[in-house]
């Protein structure tokens, strides 16, 4: 299940539970909450990308293809700028961040409650969300390294 994914994820990353985001979620409005549920289910589940800076700049990308949002574009943009010179392929996993984006089904129009209930992969499939091969192909311990700081 997606809620299911979301708790894997974040104790794969080192967190024990995923009750305190849940809580937080608890005491937002209807609209913040919405936000925010879409927020964890792109990131820790849907879009395959972790809460690394390539992962972060490829959920941009992502981001960016589903709402048009320029300061989406911006930020992607930038991050693709810096990964560059990179010896991994960061730009082509930013680019293809995008592309999954554009071509999943739009992530804002979904209904939540039966989205958490879905088993991922099933999620995923009716969502039309391909694999993040690129992003996958570069190794964990260079996704933080891959978006040098600005000088």
């Amino acid at each position: 299940m997606v809620a299911l994914g979301f708790g894997e994820t974040m104790m794969s990353e080192g967190r024990k539970s995923a009750a305190p985001r849940r809580a937080r979620l608890a005491k937002l409005g209807k609209a913040e909450e919405t936000r925010a549920k879409w927020r964890a289910a792109a990131t820790m589940d849907l879009s395959g990308y972790h809460r690394d800076a390539l992962g972060e700049a490829c959920l941009v990308a992502f981001s960016y293809a589903q709402t048009k949002g320029l300061g989406w574009a911006l930020i992607g943009f930038g991050a693709a700028s810096r990964a560059r010179k990179s010896p991994y392929p960061m730009v082509k996993a930013i680019w293809q961040g995008y592309q999954r984006g554009k071509a999943a089904e739009w992530l804002l129009g979904q209904d939540y409650e039966r989205l958490m209930a879905e088993p991922l992969e099933a999620a995923r499939r009716r969502l039309n969300i391909t694999p993040a091969t690129v992003y996958d192909a570069v190794p964990a311990e260079a996704r933080d390294g891959a978006l040098p700081l600005a000088a």
